[in-house]
């Protein structure tokens, strides 16, 4: 569904960037966000929460 949501905002949004948050004590959520090509924005990263970003790219 994440990857699909993503594609939408590829074809129909300005949007620079996907950002999301993910409890750290979530790895198998962690694990599907990096899998997608998420990273970590560690300057916004808790010890608790992760900060994730994602570039979207714009088919044009």
């Amino acid at each position: 569904m994440c990857r699909l949501l993503m594609e939408e905002a590829s074809r129909t949004a300005a949007a620079q960037a996907a950002t999301l948050r993910v409890y750290r004590d979530n790895p198998a959520a962690c694990a599907v966000y990096t899998e997608l090509g998420f990273v970590e924005v560690e300057a916004e990263s808790t010890t608790e929460v992760l900060w994730m970003e994602k570039q979207i790219s714009h088919a044009g």
